[in-house]
C-alpha cells in the first residue's frame, strides 16, 4: 500500500505443504512478512522488514548445535539505491 508518496507498507503470507521433498521431513511451513519503506530521494530508499517463520515440526536451528525449534524471527533494515530512467512506483 502506498500510504503517502514517499512511504509504503506491505504484508505477505506464504504456506508450503512439504511432503519431505524440500526440507527433508514432512511438514507445513508458513511465514508472514511485514515491510515498511520510505523513499529518501530519487533512486534511494530505506526499508525495514519483520518476518516470522513457523512449522508444525521442529525444523529451524537454535543457538546451540542440535537445538531445533518450531519457529524463528528475522529483522532486516536495508538501504536500496538504484539508477536509470525508472520513475514512480515499481
Amino acid at each position: 500500500w502506498q500510504v503517502v508518496v514517499p512511504a509504503a507498507l506491505a504484508v505477505r503470507y506464504e504456506r508450503l505443504d512439504d511432503e519431505g521433498l524440500f526440507g527433508g521431513i514432512a511438514q507445513v511451513v508458513q511465514e508472514v512478512t511485514a515491510t515498511a519503506e520510505y523513499k529518501l530521494g530519487d533512486g534511494f530508499l530505506i526499508r525495514g522488514e519483520f518476518r516470522r517463520d513457523w512449522s508444525n515440526q521442529r525444523f529451524f536451528t537454535g543457538s546451540e548445535p542440535g537445538d531445533l525449534r518450531e519457529g524463528q524471527n528475522t529483522v532486516l533494515v536495508g538501504l536500496v539505491w538504484w539508477f536509470g530512467n525508472k520513475q514512480g512506483a515499481w
